[in-house]
């Protein structure tokens, strides 16, 4: 199984503005367990992705430096995006193009990126399944991405609504009809007391 790693920070890397974190998290926490993952045979290509490419050779310095030469037969090879040279917002969309099915996404970004970046990778699952029976065929039988979008959407509404004097935030559909939020906004109050609600689609009142 291939892993993509969302997220460049000091839980996944153990470098923080530039250089090596004085932490407890040196050496990061989620790169290093994925490179002894994949020692024992449980995880194939390891792809790391961020918006800047340039803090790419610090980090794979890092890797050899405080890992490779430490641990014995320890691989840290990774595939990254951008280049090294670029700064992308849209890396994110690359690499998960480049995943096949029954791949994983772990995504390690600051909380405010959160539910985008998963709404991403759950669009990019559906997009490569196309021609099988969709997600929500199993919705309510089995766990799926769907069900946990929804939670995920009401706890991030949660927040953001915390982070905005408790201002209502309002989740939206592509229709009337479906049940998987795909965004949200932050709303003034007036504004929100003068439609009408959409039962059960807004937090923060």
């Amino acid at each position: 199984m291939d892993i993509l790693v969302i997220g460049t920070g000091e839980y996944v890397t153990g470098v923080t503005g530039g250089t090596a974190s004085t932490s407890d998290k040196a050496i990061g926490v989620v790169g290093i367990c994925l490179f002894h993952l994949r020692t024992r045979g449980k995880v194939g290509r390891i792809l790391l992705v961020g918006r800047s490419g340039m803090r790419f050779p610090t980090i794979r310095q890092h890797f050899t430096d405080h890992m490779a030469l430490v641990y014995r037969n320890l691989d840290v090879e990774m595939e990254t995006w951008p280049e090294d040279h670029e700064y992308d917002e849209t890396a994110c969309r690359q690499s998960l193009a480049s995943l096949e099915p029954g791949n994983a996404v772990i995504v390690v970004t600051p909380d405010d990126t959160h539910f985008s970046v998963a709404l991403e990778a759950i669009d990019a699952a559906r997009a490569i399944t196309e021609g099988r029976a969709t997600l929500e065929d199993f919705d309510g039988s089995l766990p799926t991405a769907a069900g946990a979008l929804q939670g995920t959407a009401i706890l991030e509404a949660g927040r953001r609504s915390l982070d905005n004097d408790n201002l209502p935030v309002t989740f939206l559909y592509e229709s009337q009809q479906s049940l998987t939020p795909i965004g949200m906004e932050i709303n003034d109050r007036s504004a929100v007391a003068a439609r009408p609600r959409r039962r059960g689609s807004e937090s923060g009142d």
